[in-house]
């Protein structure tokens, strides 16, 4: 569902990630591929593409 909004990201933290301090992550427009990184990364990631305003 959140593709059918165009979410530009979808990040899933289940027990595994809850665990392991990580986040799945599934960016719009790449089909089902997940990259799992730490919470610290995806925060920067996205702080990063809100201040270029990169974030589509």
């Amino acid at each position: 569902e959140a593709e059918l909004h165009k979410i530009p990201y979808m990040a899933v933290v289940g027990e595994r990630e809850a665990l392991d301090s990580t986040v799945a992550v599934r960016e719009r427009g790449k089909g089902k591929k997940q990259e799992v990184m730490s919470r610290d990364s995806f925060v920067s990631l996205i702080k990063e593409k809100i201040s270029t305003r990169s974030l589509t």
